[in-house]
């Protein structure tokens, strides 16, 4: 597994994905993240939409891509990360299987999944635990609005947390 070293860096996180991050050196097994941007995980099997997505959101989110579900496991753990965007309809049925085990992991784990998909199987979805449903084709400019939405929640939440312990 081949893995890359990102500048101002403070997290080691073994992974598998696509695209690189920043400005990439290359380390065996291993990517540093910096801290100063939300992490966002994108999951779809389709290389042109992720290398979309990743463009377009990698100005204000940490992003990370991958075109399998089991990729995609080795990455939750990622710090900061906020958000899953998910095609459900991966191969083998693989992108189901993932949101079933997100449903597990997202309370302890403080992420949100976003289902993506041309298939409409949107009652499925939120049933499964998705916070949203997009029928594709998702401007990436819906999506940064979402994302927003989201990380302004969690920031708020958090700031509750800390209030209410102090």
């Amino acid at each position: 597994m081949l893995g890359t070293l990102v500048q101002d860096a403070v997290y080691f996180i073994p992974y598998n994905i696509t695209t690189p991050l920043y400005r990439p050196l290359p380390i065996a097994g291993i990517v540093l993240m910096s801290q100063s941007k939300p992490s966002l995980l994108i999951v779809d099997d389709d290389l042109p939409t992720l290398e979309l997505y990743q463009r377009e959101l990698s100005g204000d989110y940490l992003v990370l891509t991958c075109q399998e579900g089991s990729q995609a496991e080795q990455l939750l753990e990622t710090p900061g990360l906020c958000a899953i965007i998910l095609e459900p309809t991966l191969s083998g049925g693989e992108g189901w299987k993932l949101l079933s085990h997100l449903s597990e992991l997202k309370d302890r784990l403080n992420f949100s999944v976003i289902l993506c998909s041309s298939s409409d199987e949107r009652k499925r979805g939120m049933k499964e635990g998705a916070l949203v449903f997009l029928t594709k084709p998702v401007l990436p400019a819906t999506l940064h609005s979402l994302l927003d939405q989201i990380v302004t929640e969690k920031e708020t939440q958090s700031n509750q947390r800390l209030e209410r312990g102090s």
